[in-house]
């Protein structure tokens, strides 16, 4: 098959949005990704003020820290429930 390559669900020349760097904890596993938000916002009032069931996190590594055999799994895109998941700041 030939490579296959995603269309982006975004454009990124927009102004004013930025790819925030997140920690998201689905169950037993830690998504580390990439959040799209707006510069004059921060993670916590997005979330704060979002009604969205799912939010789509961009360039994401997923990783089990309780099986250290099992190798990371990497995603274009990945869309996690608000509200069942934590999110945390990645610091730069």
């Amino acid at each position: 098959m030939p490579p296959y390559e995603a269309q982006l669900d975004y454009d990124p020349s927009e102004p004013n949005r930025i790819m925030a760097p997140v920690t998201v904890h689905v169950g037993a596993f830690h998504f580390y990704a990439n959040y799209r938000i707006s510069m004059q916002t921060s993670i916590q009032t997005m979330l704060d003020v979002t009604k969205a069931d799912f939010i789509p996190i961009y360039d994401v590594n997923i990783h089990h820290p309780g099986n250290p055999n099992m190798k990371s799994i990497q995603a274009n895109l990945a869309l996690v429930r608000r509200l069942a998941t934590t999110f945390g700041e990645q610091a730069e």
